[in-house]
């Protein structure tokens, strides 16, 4: 009998363990709708609001909820693919020495050190780079179990985007919209 029940806790505990284990250890991998992603944002000028989105980008998802500590994202943008709807400004902003500089700093990039719930959203602590500039950043962001979405403020001039000029504001409303499917 002493046997038996022995036995009995045992699988019990391994069975338990088991299923225990993918939440615990596992990571899940997001696969991005390219078609339906979209990296825009909005800044203002003393014409009026300026929107544009960047048509070119990629990202790495590997995100569990109940794992935050495993979990992380990185992505880049190809800045040459800025598009605000009137090309002379694009070319601009691709190939001036005070914006872009697209063929000296091709992307931008953010990579995750950490995430965290904050209330009712994430919080993803890493390093944004832009214009060969990094600095600590953090994306506050949600998901739904089908999208990743995420609106911030980026203070321009950290990353010499813009710096000093008079015609635009040094802050812009990045907005990420990440549909994504498992994989």
């Amino acid at each position: 009998m002493i046997l038996l029940k022995r036995t009995t806790q045992t699988l019990v505990g391994c069975i338990l363990f088991i299923m225990m284990t993918p939440s615990l250890f596992a990571q899940q991998n997001w696969n991005v709708d390219r078609q339906a992603a979209s990296v825009s944002f909005e800044i203002g000028t003393i014409y009026g609001t300026v929107e544009g989105k960047f048509n070119d980008f990629e990202a790495t998802i590997a995100f569990d909820p109940g794992n935050l500590a495993a979990s992380s994202f990185s992505g880049k943008i190809n800045v040459k693919t800025i598009a605000t709807g009137i090309g002379l400004r694009d070319r601009h902003m691709r190939n001036r020495d005070d914006y872009f500089q697209t063929k000296e700093y091709p992307n931008m990039t953010f990579s995750t050190k950490k995430i965290v719930l904050a209330g009712d959203k994430y919080v993803a602590t890493g390093t944004m780079t832009i214009k060969g500039t990094s600095r600590e950043f953090e994306m506050p962001f949600t998901f739904d179990g089908s999208t990743f979405r995420a609106t911030f403020t980026l203070n321009i001039d950290d990353y010499n985007v813009g710096k000093g000029s008079k015609i635009h504001d040094n802050t812009t409303t990045v907005k990420l919209h990440l549909p994504v499917s498992s994989s």
